[in-house]
């Protein structure tokens, strides 16, 4: 557990100008920062517009299946996600994430059939590993006595993220359709990518 610190500020600008230069002299939190934002705003708006493609190979009344399918794969991910973790280099499994989740939604789009939301919703036992060691990853680059403030502000960033990219995939997919929406989708998030081939050689 850090230490408490005991010397406070009621200036929240002096606060949020304290978190700022800790991501502005920190490369290696700037690189786990933008990475979970990038995360955030691709990986949301993709989970979030899956049943727009699922209504096109499940009937309406099946699709919240899927969703369940997902959580439940979650929640088996964040499980065994320490254990991991501890035996795999967390870089490469959040590049595991990525390639594995791009393929498997990649095959359920190009291919679809009944099995396509069982395929997507499979990606979701990663993405619990994924975002465990990410988080893990960027508590130990925080700093103590900021470290409330600099989480809040990665968060807020990715919902701003997260708000732009489900607009303008809605917007794609209304003038295109929701599968090509969502392969495009599916290519955007492979940026992800170069971020963990930075921070592996770190």
């Amino acid at each position: 557990e850090p230490n408490v610190i005991t010397n406070k500020t009621g200036n929240v600008y002096a606060t949020l100008k304290e978190a700022y230069f800790g991501f502005l002299h920190n490369e290696k939190l700037r690189l786990l920062s933008l990475s979970s934002i990038i995360g955030n705003g691709f990986g949301e708006a993709s989970y979030q517009f899956q049943a727009a493609f699922y209504q096109f190979v499940w009937p309406a009344w099946a699709i919240p299946l899927a969703k369940v399918l997902s959580n439940l794969g979650a929640a088996t991910g964040f499980h065994f996600a320490g254990r991991i973790i501890k035996k795999i280099n967390t870089i490469k499994l959040l590049a595991l994430d990525n390639l594995s989740s791009r393929v498997l939604n990649s095959i359920a789009v190009l291919f679809p059939s009944v099995f396509s939301p069982i395929l997507m919703s499979g990606t979701s036992v990663m993405y619990g590993i994924a975002v465990t060691g990410r988080s893990a990853l960027m508590q130990k680059e925080f700093r103590d006595e900021q470290r409330a403030t600099m989480g809040s502000l990665n968060s807020f960033a990715g919902s701003i993220f997260f708000a732009i990219v489900a607009f303008l995939l809605g917007f794609v997919a209304d003038k295109l359709n929701p599968a090509h929406a969502f392969l495009i989708l599916q290519g955007f998030q492979l940026s992800n990518l170069f971020i963990y081939l930075k921070l592996f050689r770190k």
